[in-house]
């Protein structure tokens, strides 16, 4: 799980979430999957819990690749 600013998120007992001024700026390059700008994952503990994810002022500039 690879992101700019969150690799894998995982969340028990909340059901939304916030990211607030945040950025990353630069280049993302792996050989795995699960590949974000911002977030690579994002997923209740249970693997099925809705979540809202509220973003305000959050970007990524730079390239991204990955894959296998």
């Amino acid at each position: 799980y690879i992101g700019g600013l969150i690799g894998k998120q995982e969340v028990a007992n909340l059901k939304t979430v916030s990211l607030t001024n945040s950025n990353h700026t630069g280049n993302i390059v792996t050989k795995g999957s699960w590949v974000g700008g911002l977030i690579g994952s994002q997923a209740g503990t249970d693997g099925s819990t809705q979540i809202t994810l509220n973003m305000s002022n959050v970007f990524a500039t730079g390239d991204i690749s990955g894959g296998y």
